[in-house]
């Protein structure tokens, strides 16, 4: 009976930890997104080349990152509620900057390229 309560204190210990690894990823990879706008803003900025930079552009990482992503993996990693996450995917697709492939919730959407798609 010892075993039994120790083995699931244990694995709901593994779970916690797994939960705060998880968040101190996403945390380090919004991070390193905000070095990143910074360091291309002032890039831009010594090129004579500035411009708005994009807010949603830790969606633009980390759809960089794996390729494409859906609605829920930016509700996932980002935090949002699904409209707002809805919202801010159709503004990057409008804005050029994403592709979304199929509809619904089954719609993934991957970085436009330079050429125009």
């Amino acid at each position: 009976m010892r075993n039994a309560v120790d083995s699931l204190g244990s694995e709901e210990r593994l779970g916690e930890i797994g939960e705060i690894l998880s968040r101190g990823v996403e945390l380090l990879l919004q991070s390193r997104v905000r070095v990143i706008e910074k360091e291309t803003t002032r890039n831009e900025e010594l090129n004579g080349e500035a411009h708005e930079v994009v807010h949603d552009s830790p969606i633009i990482q980390m759809t960089t990152r794996f390729g494409s992503i859906s609605t829920a993996d930016v509700i996932e990693k980002m935090g949002m509620t699904r409209s707002t996450a809805r919202r801010r995917l159709a503004e990057l697709v409008d804005s050029g900057d994403l592709v979304a492939e199929g509809k619904g919730r089954g719609a993934r959407y991957r970085v436009a390229s330079k050429s125009g798609n």
